[in-house]
């Protein structure tokens, strides 16, 4: 994940209320699922042609030894996220249960795809988050909680006078010295 994906997300877990929390972690574990997914992919494809084990193989590149680092970077944090979102679960309700096995079976796919190089373990765990996502994601539209943090600035994105450029800007509309003083 980049920094301005890392940004991305930083600004919409600040705006979301506790239904939308839950889709943006969501958001977040799909996008490691997928950059891992790249990862493992190119793994794949760079040892192909190598006669003997993948994993003997990876030990002879630079550029291979980058790549499984990168895949775990990324396998680890879809599994921190994951270990969260389990954390968070309120075990007296009976779905609690239900999403706790869901988390479990996609981190262990994860933990599995991070040493097995498999696109298909990762793509099983991809296939339980993209339910789930949408189901929170018809929940959250009903949900007219307030957003979890406080005191955050609101954010309006805008034209601004570079040519076309869609940028994002803060304003503070209690902040009663914008502008130039004279």
């Amino acid at each position: 994940m980049n920094k301005e994906e890392i940004k991305s997300f930083t600004l919409r877990v600040s705006q979301s209320n506790p239904t939308e929390l839950v889709v943006v972690t969501y958001d977040i574990i799909l996008k490691y699922i997928e950059d891992a997914k790249k990862t493992a992919a190119k793994i794949r494809e760079a040892s192909s042609s190598f006669l003997g084990d993948v994993h003997t193989f990876l030990g002879t590149s630079d550029e291979l030894i980058a790549l499984r680092g990168d895949l775990e970077a990324s396998c680890k944090g879809a599994v921190r996220f994951i270990a969260d979102l389990m954390s968070a679960l309120d075990m007296q309700y009976e779905i609690s249960s239900s999403l706790w096995r869901l988390y479990e079976f996609a981190q262990m796919r994860i933990i599995r795809a991070q040493y097995s190089y498999s696109e298909k373990e990762l793509a099983d765990a991809e296939d339980v988050f993209t339910a789930l996502r949408a189901s929170f994601d018809a929940i959250s539209k009903d949900d007219r909680q307030k957003s979890v943090m406080q005191n955050t600035q609101s954010v309006y994105a805008g034209l601004t006078y570079s040519k076309g450029k869609l940028d994002e800007i803060s304003i503070d509309p209690h902040q009663s010295n914008r502008g130039f003083l004279a």
